[in-house]
């Protein structure tokens, strides 16, 4: 099993990005194990009431989660390796859309609510769960002709004579409380 990370800090801050719609962005500092190679993942849920949670999609502009070549797929989790920070401590900025209302005429969505939290989770994956998230990534993305019109994308396996993987990860999970000043 991978072990846990240790985070030095988290912060988070919210605004409008140049598209004008509401974000929030976190921040997740932590250290790299120089001993071995390391791979991760970062995951956020959304609370929007004490009985809906929401499953978020979460973006980042840092050089090592674009190394990994998956923004193409939009996915909704950053999976990275440690390739670019082998031993270092590392800021990633992690930005994630609100839910919020479209609107029909391409303005300003509407939240849903200003006030939420974001539930992070940092995982410490194993080797065979970056592959074979890695894949699973590009083949929801390219299913059936996907909506990128890509070939379908054969799955990761580790099991010998059979399908799926035998994987692990350590997760560190901390609530980021947010709120965003509205004029709707």
């Amino acid at each position: 099993m991978p072990k846990n990370i240790v985070i030095t800090n988290i912060k988070d801050s919210a605004g409008i990005d140049d598209k004008g719609d509401y974000y929030s962005q976190f921040s997740i500092f932590f250290e790299d194990d120089p001993n071995k190679s390391n791979f991760y993942e970062v995951a956020v849920w959304t609370t929007m009431s004490p009985n809906i949670i929401w499953y978020g999609s979460c973006t980042s502009d840092d050089i090592i989660i674009k190394e990994e070549g998956n923004e193409d797929y939009y996915p909704r989790d950053l999976l990275f390796s440690d390739k670019l920070i082998n031993g270092l401590k590392k800021e990633i900025k992690v930005n994630i859309y609100p839910p919020a209302y479209s609107s029909p005429n391409g303005e300003r969505a509407y939240l849903i609510d200003p006030y939420y939290t974001f539930i992070v989770h940092f995982r410490s994956i194993s080797e065979n769960y970056y592959k074979y998230k890695k894949t699973l990534i590009r083949h929801m993305a390219c299913k059936d002709g996907g909506v990128f019109g890509c070939e379908p994308v054969e799955m990761y396996s580790n099991i010998e004579g059979g399908l799926g993987i035998f994987a692990g990860y350590s997760s560190y999970v901390d609530t980021i409380w947010a709120r965003i000043e509205v004029n709707q």
